[in-house]
């Protein structure tokens, strides 16, 4: 510290006067960083004075980009988020040179834009990241610890994306590293326990925290962040268990006094203590930790209005839980206040780079808590109504509405153009503490607060394993009802007795609820007593509706089938089990053709049945199409596994071929998880093949998430067929399709039709004249 006392007048008047001087300087700043801070120790001023002389007397670009990095982190953990930003962005582009840098300097503004909420952009850096680092030497020191800290923001990118699978994988990628600081070992704990949190493990957090806090003495801000996810994990818990929330509430004010936390972890962890203390009614705890908390966050986002608008409105959303148990003066203050903070989160939102595809707005689960209280502060203070229309503009930043440039409708248009004729909607929002169910139909729109989206994972998840498992249907009806007795209460089923169609609205970010299986009071199964229909999002819905109706219009192929029962080596290769030949004999296909006219239905398979037919024009002239085919699992998606058009050619059509095309109306995906997609939760269509069909026009589809079985396909896509060209409706004419398969003695069971339609379900594909009893 003397040395730069004595050093610090001269250089920093002249640095270029004694470049000796200037870089022992710059060093003895670096080192005291490094090893400890004096009393008194200012990190951004030290650090700036030592860039502006390190730019001067430096004499390699490394050093100068390692400094920079070091600022820009000081300027960035100050809450200068713009200025460290554009030191960091005028280093990129200064100092092209500085090879053993780069990758650092890539992978701190990636880290910052990961912050920001621009996950797009951090994506990108991440990538230059990668192409710096394989300009060092393979086996330097350099090269590993650059992989470290790569790994690092890519796994974080993957769990604040929501992506466990991927996190899984890249956390077991950072246990291999071999030479690491302590600093990135503590970041794969923290990592392992975000983890664990992001798999409702909430259990494995205490363990980890319980082995690994001991290790990390002598970084106090990892300790402090580790302790902090043992929080959330006891928070968890102390739903059922009120000791744990006590647990919890200590470790969130030890995290409070850590020294070394950030502003935001600290405004955050101040919410959640909010949160805690509203539990169970201590409202003025609750006051003194959310004025802790907008204190914190206003100091942060003083220099950077973009960044963390995220936690500025969770802050907010708990504030609003405070506020709904007081005046209503005081709640319709506090709804303009939330609904201000989503709409500068929404703006942040559209205005960044496009993120991974398949991922939404909605995606996150920490966005899922703010949307909740919005709602239920909006339908305390304006009814349900309005409450369903916060929800409609939040689902109006979905990929396809987006694309589509959809523009908000009223929700009285709602209701005249996506229910009528029986029909109605049940609209799902998931929650951490409450969910939410809007049943929506010509007359009116009703509202109910059902359980946290937990305990509703954890029933939906021993429902479908119980059906996959193909127990007895009486396990499968016992699960079921659990599961029906929180998505459908009373006030809903109530409105479903009146109705002989359903559309359910937000089953990519509800998660995978086989719905046609859900038993109703009678014990009749949902999908069996009405129609049934899936919506990603009510914009979704608007846009389709605006498509041209295909009833109205002259179609000279009614159907044409597409039967992939030819495989390429290169495809079989590729799948990860055996694909069997698919056995479709001439049975079948007349089955098929019986209910169309003559010259009305097209069948292309063998070698015929390739890419070509996807891309040809004469679809246009197509108003259903059937793709019955395998589903071949590859890294971007389901990829559909046709015949190959050259040597060249595997045959598989991806997701992305598929959107470039021009589809009928109405398609039929006869393939193994067409409707799966590894990023899908929250977005408004999916990355899925079924999403991809509406990019190409389509207005309804029907697909599966699960693997299929080919008898069962054999016996409902007749059936379907007959009802189309009867006139139903495709969830109608499902309906009866999956009516035929239950009662079949081999596959009764609901296993085997797991098929839904998605998109305009309700809507007829053809239009008949006559009585049903003429025809």
């Amino acid at each position: 510290m003397e040395l730069i006392d004595e050093l610090e007048p001269a250089v920093l008047d002249n640095p270029e006067a004694d470049p000796d001087r200037g870089n022992a300087y710059w060093r003895a700043i670096d080192a005291l960083e490094r090893m400890y801070h004096p009393p008194d120790w200012n990190s951004v001023e030290r650090l700036g004075n030592a860039y502006e002389v390190v730019r001067v007397v430096g004499d390699l670009e490394d050093n100068k980009c390692y400094v920079a990095d070091l600022y820009g982190n000081a300027l960035f953990a100050a809450g200068r988020t713009r200025e460290a930003r554009e030191v960091l962005r005028a280093a990129d582009a200064e100092f092209e040179d500085a090879l053993r840098m780069r990758p650092y300097l890539l992978t701190r503004l990636a880290q910052m834009e990961k912050y920001r909420g621009d996950y797009g952009e951090a994506y990108a850096l991440v990538e230059r990241a990668e192409r710096a680092r394989a300009s060092l030497p393979t086996d330097s020191l350099q090269y590993e610890n650059a992989r470290g800290e790569i790994l690092a923001v890519r796994t974080e990118l993957a769990l604040k994306l929501g992506n466990a699978q991927e996190a899984a994988v890249l956390i077991r990628e950072e246990r291999k590293l071999e030479r690491t600081g302590p600093r990135l070992a503590a970041f794969h704990v923290l990592h392992q326990a975000d983890l664990y949190l992001l798999q409702a493990h909430d259990d494995r957090v205490a363990t980890l925290v319980e082995e690994k806090l001991p290790e990390l003495g002598r970084l106090p801000d990892m300790q402090a962040l580790l302790r902090l996810r043992l929080a959330i994990a006891q928070a968890n818990q102390g739903w059922a268990d009120p000791a744990a929330a006590g647990k919890a509430e200590e470790n969130l004010v030890l995290v409070l006094e850590a020294p070394g936390v950030s502003l935001i972890d600290k405004a955050i962890t101040a919410a959640r203590l909010a949160e805690l203390r509203l539990r169970d009614g201590r409202l003025d705890g609750a006051a003194e930790a959310l004025d802790e908390a907008a204190d914190r966050l206003a100091r942060a986002l003083t220099d950077d209005e973009l960044g963390f608008v995220k936690e500025s409105t969770y802050v907010s959303a708990v504030r609003s839980k405070l506020t709904l148990a007081r005046t209503e003066t005081e709640r319709r203050a506090m709804l303009a206040e939330l609904e201000t903070d989503v709409a500068r989160m929404r703006d942040a939102w559209a205005s960044a780079s496009p993120r991974k595809d398949g991922v939404s707005f909605l995606h996150y689960q920490e966005r899922w808590f703010i949307v909740s209280e919005l709602i239920r502060l909006t339908h305390a203070v304006e009814g349900p109504e309005a409450a369903l229309q916060a929800l409609h503009r939040v689902q109006a930043l979905g990929s396809m509405a987006r694309r589509e440039a959809y523009s908000l409708a009223p929700i009285e248009e709602v209701q005249r153009r996506l229910t009528g004729d029986g029909t109605g909607l049940l609209v799902y929002m998931p929650g951490r503490e409450r969910s939410h169910v809007f049943a929506v139909d010509s007359e009116c729109v009703i509202h109910e607060e059902i359980a946290p989206h937990r305990e509703i994972a954890l029933l939906r998840r021993t429902f479908e394993e119980a059906i996959l498992r193909r127990d007895d249907e009486e396990t499968i009806r016992r699960s079921g009802a659990a599961l029906a007795e929180i998505l459908l209460p009373a006030p809903v089923r109530a409105r479903l007795d009146k109705w002989k169609g359903v559309t359910v609205v937000g089953l990519e970010i509800l998660g995978r609820v086989a719905f046609e299986y859900l038993p109703l009071a009678d014990g009749e199964y949902l999908g069996h007593k009405l129609a049934l229909g899936y919506l990603g999002s009510i914009p979704v819905g608007m846009l389709l509706a605006d498509r041209p109706d295909p009833s109205e219009a002259f179609f000279p192929i009614q159907l044409q089938a597409i039967l992939g029962d030819e495989l390429s080596e290169a495809t079989r290769a590729l799948a990860p089990q055996k694909l069997a030949d698919l056995d479709l004999g001439k049975d079948f296909k007349l089955a098929l053709t019986e209910p169309f006219g003559r010259g009305q239905v097209e069948f292309h398979q063998g070698p015929d049945a390739t890419r070509e037919r996807l891309e040809s024009e004469d679809l246009e002239d197509v108003r259903m199409l059937l793709i019955l085919a395998h589903g071949v699992p590859l890294p971007e998606g389901v990829a559909i596994a046709l015949a190959p058009v050259d040597e060249d050619d595997d045959g598989l059509v991806t997701r992305e071929e598929l959107a470039q095309t021009t589809l009928p109306p109405f398609v039929v995906f006869a393939s193994c998880q067409a409707k799966d997609a590894t990023l899908r939760r929250g977005e408004d269509v999916g990355a899925s093949l079924a999403g991809a069909a509406f990019a190409a026009g389509t207005r309804a589809v029907l697909s599966s998430p699960f693997r299929l079985e080919l008898g069962a396909l054999q016996i409902m896509l007749p059936v379907l067929y007959r009802r189309l060209a009867a006139g139903d409706s495709p969830a109608e004419a499902m309906r009866h399709a999956r009516i035929a398969l239950s009662k079949d003695p081999d596959r009764g069971h609901p296993f085997y039709g797991l098929l839904h339609v998605e998109g305009l379900a309700h809507a007829p594909l053809l239009r008949i004249t006559g009585s049903r009893e003429d025809r």
